[in-house]
């Protein structure tokens, strides 16, 4: 069962020569014992259709700020579907159990620097795949 997703915000008011950084939240409720994985699509917007690598946020019309989700705080492995250099959660050859209580997923998200976009609210939609073995 998916408990619930918190959003991963981000807040940039103008382009930066740094990072954006977000972290937001996924909740698991799994039955004990339950192995399971965790995968998340390319999103609604992404430049390359089924590519987690090329995920975008868009703005009204056709603006898009290109961004990342990651499993890691240091930005270095992106949470996808296992496809295009992206992996699962927790790896793409094991699996995590259920303890039949909620368990907490951090999302670690990024805009990377130097991104001139232009101002506006900028959103996507990514879905969360929870498959059991």
């Amino acid at each position: 069962t998916m408990h619930s997703i918190i959003t991963t915000p981000f807040t940039r008011t103008a382009a930066s020569g740094s990072p954006t950084n977000a972290t937001g939240t996924l909740n698991v409720t799994c039955t004990s014992s339950t192995p399971y994985q965790i995968a998340m699509d390319a999103g609604a917007n992404a430049s390359t259709a089924n590519n987690t690598t090329t995920r975008r946020m868009q703005a009204a019309g056709s603006r898009y700020l290109p961004y990342s989700l990651y499993l890691d705080s240091g930005h270095t492995t992106i949470w996808g579907d296992g496809n295009n250099s992206s992996s699962l959660y927790p790896t793409n050859s094991t699996y995590a159990n259920g303890t039949g209580v909620v368990q907490s997923y951090s999302i670690y998200g990024q805009i990377t620097a130097n991104q001139y976009v232009a101002p506006g609210s900028y959103s996507d939609t990514v879905t969360v795949t929870v498959t059991y073995s």
